[in-house]
């Protein structure tokens, strides 16, 4: 298939084009899981979450009122499955001096060659120390470059909410990492 805009696949898939449709979830699956399984944190439910996510999208495809921004659309259906899965299975977070480690680098310790340098594993563990929503917020502005609207449109949150947030878990993922560090 020739590549076009959302809008024109949209409008097939809305004329009764099924290859539009996989067109479109061939290209949103992977951002999809990813921001899935930044909320989730479990691969299985992530493919489930993304799974409904696409199959309302579909049901409700024709409602979309600007087809230009269909990836803001689905990627918001995607974060409030995923919330919505969260709060279903009510997990209780454990604090770390609860569980008897106080030592956080013991919890994000790496097999590396010794230097101070935060690795890939210990920037995932400590963005799991944050609620959803930040975790979501700082993964698509700083891996994935969303900008502030489009993090707006995902959320459903305002733009100084989002800046407020950004703010916020910067500052704990600072003192987490640092803890790291230091006590490395």
């Amino acid at each position: 298939m020739e590549k076009q805009s959302d809008a024109y696949y949209i409008g097939q898939v809305l004329a009764g084009n099924t290859g539009a449709l996989k067109y479109l979830i061939d290209r949103y699956q992977h951002m999809a899981f990813t921001l899935a399984y930044r909320v989730l944190n479990d691969e299985g439910e992530a493919e489930e979450v993304c799974q409904d996510a696409f199959l309302k999208a579909y049901k409700s495809l024709g409602s979309l009122k600007n087809h230009a921004h269909f990836s803001t659309w689905l990627y918001s259906i995607v974060y409030h499955s995923a919330i919505s899965a969260v709060r279903k299975r009510k997990i209780h977070f454990v604090s770390i001096e609860q569980k008897g480690n106080t030592n956080l680098s013991e919890l994000t310790e790496d097999e590396g060659d010794g230097t101070d340098e935060i690795g890939r594993d210990q920037l995932d563990k400590a963005l799991l120390k944050l609620d959803e929503t930040d975790r979501v917020i700082v993964s698509l502005y700083y891996l994935q470059d969303y900008d502030v609207r489009t993090l707006c449109g995902v959320t459903g949150l305002s733009p100084s909410n989002v800046k407020i947030r950004l703010f916020r878990a910067r500052k704990k993922l600072y003192e987490i990492l640092s803890c790291y560090v230091y006590e490395k």
